[in-house]
């Protein structure tokens, strides 16, 4: 606020034109309130006065000389805050209407008032002028709307990316710049009650064309609490977006993909358990390799049982080679003893497979049935192949106890590629 100098002052109280206009003001007495539409011109002659917002004091006016309501008067609009007597205090009054005849009679306390509002007016020039600096150091798009949503500056960036003119924004409401008002509203009233509101999505179409602008919005209160200023931080992630709608139909068309493909892949598991849970019976299906295990298994259990009992390697390894050679159907045979212990162990193959030092036969029982059918996971050495083959396990006995076992792997068996080695 403005104030008149100490002479001036003196001609004021001196001058009898003047001394109808002088009030005193009791201490708590309001002068005007905030919004009131009065255009009076008041000058500060004694005391102190206080500048409230909102019923909050947020500055006080207590220097002589000073001018206050002169911007309502010149400017036509209403009360920007509430002044109050802070101590009994004296002022002059100038009606609205007295002004313009102040002006020919006392042209020296015009000029002081109408310099007082000059000097106010070019205050929020240079503050405006500031602001949009300050802007323009900002590497975001910025745009700034005051309390009443009304955009007063902006930067080129924010120009470049609405694709406004500067001219034709200021004034606008911020929100219509935007596709959705509403919802630039609603992030508005977030920011009034959190402050700050960070990364929503705003859209503005401009021929035709869509930008996604994720969008911050500050909201500035002054001293009072009362709004004063918006600020809103543009960045355009229209590629960002753009890419996640076409991840998302993507994923969307996979997932229907899969929806689609889902009983087929189910039968052909299904059929795939069915293939390996098949039972032996049906896999045992040619009666001239049934005959034959029988045969071998009998014939080559009287001719090794002493052997084993004796541990002959030599008569073992002969006899097994020779049943290998002559039948012509297996991949392979193993000879263990009653503790799993492999005495022998022949494959037509001796590089690819792997020689196994305890043959798993937990599910073999020297009881009922003289023979059992194994299912058996193996790898070649080098692990390159794993595969479930069949093995067909006989009892050698000697006096009726079980002294070992033979086990064959004919060439038939062979199922399916299996998952492990032996176990």
């Amino acid at each position: 606020m403005s104030a008149l100098s100490e002479i001036e002052l003196q001609r004021i109280l001196a001058d009898p034109s003047l001394a109808p206009f002088i009030q005193e003001v009791q201490e708590g007495k309001v002068i005007f309130y905030e919004g009131d539409e009065s255009q009076d011109i008041y000058i500060l002659l004694e005391g102190s006065l206080e500048v409230k917002k909102s019923g909050k004091i947020i500055s006080m006016i207590t220097k002589p000389g000073e001018i206050f309501g002169e911007m309502a008067s010149l400017l036509d609009k209403k009360r920007s805050a509430t002044i109050k007597a802070h101590t009994h205090s004296k002022i002059l009054k100038i009606p609205h209407e007295e002004f313009q005849v102040m002006s020919q009679n006392l042209p020296w306390l015009h000029q002081s008032i109408c310099q007082s509002l000059a000097h106010k007016m070019k205050r929020t020039t240079e503050l405006n002028l500031s602001l949009s600096e300050l802007c323009n150091l900002i590497p975001d798009s910025v745009i700034v709307a005051n309390f009443e949503k009304k955009i007063i500056q902006t930067n080129q960036s924010a120009l470049e990316l609405v694709e406004g003119i500067y001219e034709q924004l200021m004034g606008t409401e911020v929100q219509d710049i935007f596709e959705d008002p509403s919802k630039c509203l609603q992030y508005m009233h977030m920011a009034e009650h959190e402050g700050t509101v960070r990364d929503q999505l705003l859209t503005i179409t401009k021929n035709n064309i869509t930008k996604y602008l994720s969008t911050t919005i500050t909201c500035l209160k002054d001293p009072t609490g009362k709004i004063s200023t918006y600020i809103f931080f543009l960045k355009d992630v229209t590629k960002h977006v753009r890419l996640e709608k076409r991840l998302k139909t993507i994923s969307r068309f996979v997932f229907i993909l899969i929806l689609v493909c889902l009983p087929f892949i189910t039968y052909t598991l299904y059929k795939q358990k069915e293939l390996n849970l098949k039972p032996p019976d049906k896999i045992l299906n040619s009666s001239n390799v049934i005959e034959k295990l029988k045969h071998d298994s009998k014939s080559l259990s009287g001719a090794i049982s002493s052997a084993i009992i004796g541990n002959d390697i030599k008569i073992l390894q002969k006899q097994v080679t020779d049943t290998f050679s002559q039948s012509g159907i297996y991949n392979r045979i193993i000879v263990i003893d009653k503790n799993k212990n492999v005495l022998f162990d022949y494959y037509k193959d001796q590089l690819s497979k792997k020689k196994i030092q305890k043959y798993p036969i937990g599910q073999l029982s020297e009881a009922g049935a003289s023979f059992k059918v194994l299912r058996v996971y193996e790898s070649d050495k080098d692990n390159s192949t794993n595969r479930i083959v069949l093995h067909i396990a006989y009892r050698i006995e000697k006096d009726k106890n079980v002294i070992g076992w033979i086990i064959f792997e004919p060439k038939e068996l062979d199922i399916a590629d299996g998952i492990s080695e032996f176990n």
